[in-house]
């Protein structure tokens, strides 16, 4: 089912996480899982931006259980805000007690085709993106030194959704593109060259979603894409984390509530969306969602994390309902809220609140 053929968007999307939690419980897609990370164990940490058409496992192949995204405006993020920084460090201290290695790709996109096709968030300028992906990538080098952690700046082109792999110096970049004749030993001895400094199980590790990526770019030779895809066609403004479900091209902006002041994300996600209604690439009678979500596991005290996600889709709601109807109150007539909670484990989500159109006061 697509967005239009539903009775609102909040039933698309509730009817599409069931769909993509039942894939993702099945025993055949627990089995691959099981079978990639024993094969592939480093963690995966990927800063990118908020666009719906920015999708590293969508373009690589990689099951997004195997990466752990985070996503923001402008792909711009820094390790002192309170909450990013202890996730990454949690999330990468557990990796490495676990004897597993932490891989992070600090990513900015960009369209070849047409400069207004690039990053909204720096005003369509790339080398702002690619400065902002390098700062990332820095602040992460010297925050983490040693063998366990290594990051990497990458490109996303959108127009061919090609990835491309800047060095540790970011003076010499890979095309993904550029691979298409090379076999699976040249392109791991083009790593090692590209990455000298990096261990070989990091290399390894990372060897997949070049694959993977070139795959997918091959799997798109001959198809004819509609301007329509490589524009912003977003009718979804998702706010919180635990949308590893929801990544699906041009369909949502995902905005991770990581910055000293991430509301202002939201107020940009909500100008994309109504300028994508105003010129006609969304259906005006579903309009736009706004969707909170906060994740929780089964641990613990009984009920304790889940009623945590609870108070916090609280927040996240009244903070963005707030920001826009002040900043941006044109869009509150098209705009329905959709709140839950979704349970990490299975990637269902729980739904605890729907307002409609028009009764937003």
């Amino acid at each position: 089912m697509d967005i239009a053929e539903a009775a609102s968007i909040a039933d698309f999307v509730m009817e599409l996480n069931r769909d993509r939690s039942a894939a993702y419980m099945a025993a055949e897609s627990r089995e691959a899982r099981k079978e990639y990370e024993e094969k592939h164990s480093t963690l995966v940490l990927v800063f990118q931006c908020m666009d719906g058409r920015v999708d590293l496992s969508q373009i690589t192949g990689v099951p997004p259980s195997s990466l752990m995204s985070f996503k923001n405006i402008g792909g711009v993020f820094d390790l002192g805000w309170g909450l990013l920084g202890r996730i990454v460090i949690d999330r990468m201290n557990s990796a490495i007690s676990h004897n597993r290695k932490v891989l992070i790709l600090a990513t900015y996109h960009y369209a070849k085709g047409h400069s207004g096709r690039g990053c909204a968030g720096h005003n369509h300028d790339t080398d702002a993106a690619y400065r902002a992906a390098c700062r990332v990538r820095i602040q992460c080098a010297h925050l983490f030194p040693g063998d366990d952690v290594y990051a990497v700046t990458a490109g996303i082109e959108t127009d061919g959704d090609e990835l491309q792999l800047h060095s540790c110096n970011d003076d010499v970049r890979l095309d993904v593109g550029a691979l298409a004749n090379s076999s699976e030993t040249d392109i791991a001895h083009k790593l090692k060259d590209l990455y000298p400094d990096m261990g070989p199980a990091l290399r390894r590790d990372l060897l997949p979603l070049v694959l993977g990526n070139r795959q997918h770019m091959q799997s798109m030779q001959g198809r004819v894409r509609e301007d329509g895809a490589l524009v912003h066609r977003e009718s979804i403004v998702a706010v919180g984390t635990g949308y590893d479900w929801l990544q699906m091209p041009n369909k949502a902006i995902i905005i991770g509530p990581y910055a000293v002041r991430w509301q202002m994300a939201v107020v940009i996600a909500g100008r994309i969306a109504l300028k994508n209604l105003q010129e006609g690439r969304i259906p005006a009678d579903k309009g736009v969602l706004l969707m909170i979500s906060a994740p929780f596991r089964i641990v613990g005290v009984a009920g304790v994390e889940r009623r945590f996600a609870e108070e916090r889709t609280r927040v996240l709601v009244e903070e963005s309902l707030d920001i826009l109807q002040k900043q941006l109150p044109e869009l509150t007539p098209y705009l329905s809220v959709l709140t839950t909670v979704l349970d990490r484990e299975t990637w269902l989500l729980r739904e605890l609140n729907r307002i409609p159109a028009l009764a937003i006061d």
